[in-house]
């Protein structure tokens, strides 16, 4: 039985604390034709070194230009049939490429496959939550639900490099930065449908160095909705009905940003922005009464939030 190559891409920056992990959990998967290619996004650390202990890894070396352009490169060389995508600090399940390549088999129309993932503390080793407590899944036909806001984890997709070739690669333009994921999703869902494994198949480890903790607000807010904007103006007759409320998500993802970093009198013209774009959100409507809130009383409640996620994430990890 023919199996494909899966080319997996790793971009890496100063990521010799965790590289070795990661690329480990790769090399354990029971799906055994894969390529591994690393791509080290002008790292200052011993990244190199600790790659090259891999004989069957590929490593490649660029300046500093993001993410988006550090898959593009491992891809530009890459010789898979399909493509998967995995940071340099999170983990695979050693079940996860057979689970998402059987679907593949069984459903050749497929453009791209993604599963549920779990988040877990770096410090403690702990599960936190699932994907699956934060957002809602689609399959199928799922661009609609997609312009609403992003639901696929990049660290478990896989691709077919004919799709890949079909709608381009990752957008490269600081406009887009930390959003190009989300861009190049839009872009295959408009034209091919998706593909769902409802296990969770990956590790996605938190710590103090993530870049989505480390992402200023006010440019989060702008890369969202250039994305946004970008996939109304591409499909204007699947999506019109939509333009309101996938922007109205936009201010409130803006908003519930700003709110998490301690400042609710900061947060309140964005989520008051969120509701007068989409005057039917109860989600905005529920943030502009938490904003009201003592702060304390606000991040108590999102302290037992957490908890109550950490504890169904260990039972489905479980």
């Amino acid at each position: 039985m023919y199996m494909a190559c899966v080319s997996v891409i790793i971009p890496a920056f100063n990521a010799a604390r965790y590289i070795r992990s990661s690329l480990m959990s790769v090399l354990e998967q029971d799906y055994k034709n894969v390529e591994i290619i690393v791509v080290d996004d002008g790292s200052t650390d011993s990244t190199r070194e600790i790659v090259q202990e891999f004989g069957k890894v590929k490593y490649l070396r660029q300046l500093n230009r993001g993410q988006g352009a550090a898959r593009n490169a491992g891809i530009a060389v890459a010789r898979g049939d399909f493509f998967a995508f995995l940071d340099a600090d999170d983990l695979w399940l050693p079940t996860k490429l057979r689970y998402q390549m059987e679907l593949f088999d069984s459903q050749p129309h497929l453009g791209l496959v993604y599963s549920d993932a779990v988040s877990f503390d770096q410090e403690t080793g702990k599960d936190l939550w699932c994907f699956s407590q934060r957002c809602r899944f689609y399959d199928g036909d799922a661009l609609k639900p997609l312009i609403l806001g992003d639901f696929i984890p990049t660290l478990t997709v896989v691709i077919r490099r004919a799709v890949w070739e079909t709608v381009g690669g990752f957008d490269e333009t600081d406009k887009l930065r930390s959003r190009e994921d989300w861009d190049l999703w839009l872009r295959i869902a408009s034209r091919y449908p998706i593909g769902f494994v409802k296990a969770p198949l990956a590790k996605y480890r938190i710590h103090s160095n993530n870049s989505s903790t480390r992402l200023d607000p006010k440019r989060a807010y702008e890369s969202r909705l250039s994305t946004v904007e970008n996939a109304l103006a591409r499909d204007p007759s699947k999506l019109r009905t939509l333009r309101r409320k996938a922007i109205s998500n936009v201010q409130l993802s803006a908003g519930k940003m700003i709110l998490q970093c301690g400042s609710n009198v900061g947060a309140r013209p964005m989520l008051l922005q969120a509701l007068r774009t989409d005057p039917l959100s109860l989600r905005a409507m529920g943030y502009i009464t938490l904003s009201l809130l003592p702060t304390s009383a606000s991040r108590l409640l999102g302290t037992m939030r957490n908890h109550l996620r950490a504890a169904a994430a260990r039972r489905t990890a479980t």
